[in-house]
């Protein structure tokens, strides 16, 4: 039995690998949070990108005279870089308030994480501006 007693003591004060252990345990945690991270990135960089868009086609539209649907759709089509990840869907049209006609200029996006169960939460956002049309 102190035999035994022996070699149990021997085992538990050898900490050699303890470290090995210990980050076996603690890098998937580490690589899942820096994936996050990476994705959170990509979703807030993508909707900054249709808000620009957006913002800058209202100042464009602002210098025209009477612009049509079409040639508001087209220069928010062309302002919109291809996201990196996700997708864009502009959308344009008019709206008569207060006696004057505003373009309304939104762009929505949408992202879904390319991991493993979670390919079923869609992260969406929205983002625009409203616009006088001069005549």
């Amino acid at each position: 039995m102190t035999k035994m007693r022996k070699i149990f003591r021997k085992f538990v004060r050898d900490d050699e690998g303890a470290n090995v252990v210990e980050a076996a345990l603690v890098m998937p945690l580490v690589l899942m949070m820096i994936f996050a991270l990476f994705h959170v990135s990509i979703y807030f960089f993508s909707t900054h990108q249709a808000q620009r868009a957006s913002e800058q086609t209202g100042r464009d539209v602002r210098m025209m005279s009477e612009p049509s649907q079409t040639e508001i759709e087209d220069l928010l089509t062309a302002e919109l870089n291809a996201p990196i990840g996700g997708t864009y869907t502009p959308v344009v049209f008019t709206v008569e308030e207060h006696g004057e006609t505003f373009a309304d200029i939104r762009v929505s996006y949408e992202y879904t994480l390319p991991i493993p169960f979670l390919d079923r939460h869609i992260f969406r956002s929205e983002s625009g501006t409203r616009v006088l049309l001069r005549e």
